[in-house]
């Protein structure tokens, strides 16, 4: 049986218990996480937690919605009893109440055929990094390869211990200069979530200097089990001419390989992105975005 369970009532031993079961090793749906990213959020439960599906909520000009919290890339049905066949059940059991739904399934099940949703597929990229380095930079394309090259002629020196403030600034003064969307709710409440990672041993950040002590890439990763997931990126225009991003990634490899790691890139949708992290190995991973509209003005909305 399918329980709807407010977010006050949920237990969260047996909601978490029901997350370490489930073999995605996905950080996003833990309680603390999803506490962490949204104001409000409500369960699908299934039966004594065998199955559970969170519901980040919030309300706007008094229309209820689902939607998917920043810093969360994918949610959707966990557990060890999760199927296919569940996850068309739990999608059906979303209260009607919710009259818009904007929600990103994990990558373990396909979408099942309904009638009243929209499905999108996206693009997640996984590298298996748990044999040898050896083995790991044998995927390795010529362009990964050539930018290693590049990158030794230089002068950089990792850092394991910056602040999240180094990686921020960083992106602020390259990336997200140049992102009209970025704003400062985005930069304060990554900065929130790197240091709470951090508190809880969950985050670390890794940063590359160049000979004059100044960043020029960064990577902050969350790890959960056996996931490396790289939830925020930034590099300088002088680490892109360098390789400086291909270098860390490559040290970092170096440090996890023979572990049993599984690293998880986050991305990408978009070509360019999703192309450097081929370079090195990485497989394409779909999950898929579920759309359901009870709004008249918005029924014919496209993906």
């Amino acid at each position: 049986m399918i329980h709807y369970i407010k977010h006050q009532d949920v237990d969260t031993a047996k909601w978490d218990a029901c997350i370490n079961a489930d073999p995605s090793a996905l950080v996003y749906p833990l309680h603390w996480y999803l506490d962490l990213t949204c104001k409000e959020w409500d369960a699908l439960v299934v039966g004594n937690y065998e199955a559970v599906f969170p519901l980040p909520k919030a309300a706007k000009w008094g229309v209820q919605y689902l939607f998917r919290p920043y810093g969360t890339q994918q949610l959707g049905l966990f557990g060890h009893s999760a199927t296919s066949d569940l996850l068309r059940e739990v999608l059906l059991s979303i209260p009607r109440r919710f009259l818009w739904v904007d929600y990103f399934l994990n990558e373990r099940f396909l979408p099942p055929v309904l009638n009243n949703y929209v499905f999108q597929e996206q693009t997640n990229q996984l590298l298996d990094i748990s044999g040898s380095y050896e083995k790991i930079y044998e995927g390795y394309n010529q362009r990964t390869k050539r930018n290693l090259k590049k990158a030794k002629q230089q002068k950089f020196q990792l850092f394991e211990y910056d602040s999240p403030e180094v990686i921020l600034q960083l992106f602020q003064s390259h990336k997200g200069a140049k992102l009209e969307g970025w704003t400062e709710w985005h930069y304060s409440r990554m900065r929130q979530m790197m240091y709470v990672l951090i508190h809880k041993r969950r985050g670390f950040l890794w940063t590359l200097h160049d000979e004059t002590n100044t960043p020029c890439a960064g990577v902050f990763l969350v790890q959960y089990r056996h996931r490396l997931v790289s939830l925020f990126t930034a590099v300088s225009d002088f680490g892109k001419a360098h390789g400086a991003m291909s270098h860390l990634l490559d040290e970092l490899f170096i440090f996890y390989s023979n572990k049993g790691f599984l690293y998880d890139f986050e991305g990408s949708n978009q070509p360019g992105l999703a192309e450097f992290n081929a370079g090195f190995g990485a497989k394409r991973s779909p999950y898929f975005r579920a759309v359901r509209s009870s709004i008249p003005f918005l029924k014919s909305l496209r993906l």
